[in-house]
């Protein structure tokens, strides 16, 4: 089996980045969900309520993060970010802390939400930390759901594809690590991923929402809400309340994942 392809999502529920590499360090993944929108409530926002974000392409450029909405609009991000003001932020169930990136940057994503919002970019010194049950340490992560890694199968994307009248492509699930050479939903049982040399400790089953029926390049729903309906025809999973489809994964110590390595489990 191998790590076919790899994905950041620098802007939490923006566009993703295809990389060759995953550098992984104490604060989670590099370039994955440092970024993330917030509303005047202080709560996060997503393609649940906002599915027109998944339309917002991102880049990552010598100069920094290139950001485009629809219609060639356009920013230009600093790789870590600008050192603004400490800003409250609820992301789920979590109350952490992000640097606030200024007017221009949230008068760039308010014009397009056509919402007041702002930018924050996760701060080094007041990291956010988690440590859900069957975890069996704490980590620090930036703005995804909840973990750092996801890992899916390209069988598994195959598999669900034959159901459905229309296939779907990877990135509706939004995954951080693509595997090749697998059996369909054999994510469920890695306990442990070794893959370049380094650990990737298994979590909770992923379990799915309304994201997986946008269309990743229009933002837009699917009218019959798909693929989630059909997922949730076998693959519900009651004791998570819901249809998984691929797994979380922790990582515990600091390097690179490279794009094609062998990956091996356990």
């Amino acid at each position: 089996m191998r790590a076919a392809h790899l994905f950041v999502y620098p802007i939490k529920s923006c566009g993703g980045v295809e990389v060759d590499r995953l550098i992984l360090d104490v604060g989670g993944v590099a370039n994955d969900r440092v970024f993330v929108l917030v509303g005047e409530d202080g709560v996060h926002i997503t393609q649940r309520e906002a599915p027109q974000l998944a339309a917002i392409r991102t880049t990552l450029e010598r100069q920094g993060l290139r950001v485009v909405a629809p219609g060639g609009r356009e920013i230009i991000l600093p790789y870590g970010g600008n050192n603004g003001r400490l800003t409250d932020v609820r992301v789920h169930r979590d109350g952490c802390h992000g640097l606030d990136q200024g007017d221009a940057a949230a008068e760039f994503f308010g014009d397009y939400l056509e919402r007041p919002c702002r930018l924050l970019h996760v701060s080094e010194k007041h990291p956010r930390l988690r440590h859900p049950d069957g975890v069996s340490q704490p980590f620090a992560v930036g703005f995804s759901d909840g973990y750092p890694l996801l890992v899916i199968s390209q069988a598994s994307l195959d598999d669900l594809n034959t159901r459905l009248a229309e296939p779907v492509p990877m990135d509706r699930f939004r995954p951080n690590i693509v595997v090749e050479g697998s059996e369909a939903y054999a994510e469920d049982g890695w306990n442990r991923i070794i893959l370049d040399g380094m650990v990737l400790e298994g979590a909770k089953r992923c379990v799915r929402c309304v994201i997986t029926t946008t269309d990743q390049g229009r933002g837009r729903r699917h009218p019959e809400q798909e693929p989630l309906r059909t997922l949730a025809r076998y693959r519900t999973d009651t004791t998570l309340g819901g249809a998984v489809f691929g797994r979380n994964y922790v990582h515990r110590t600091s390097g690179s994942l490279t794009r094609n390595a062998r990956l091996h489990v356990a």
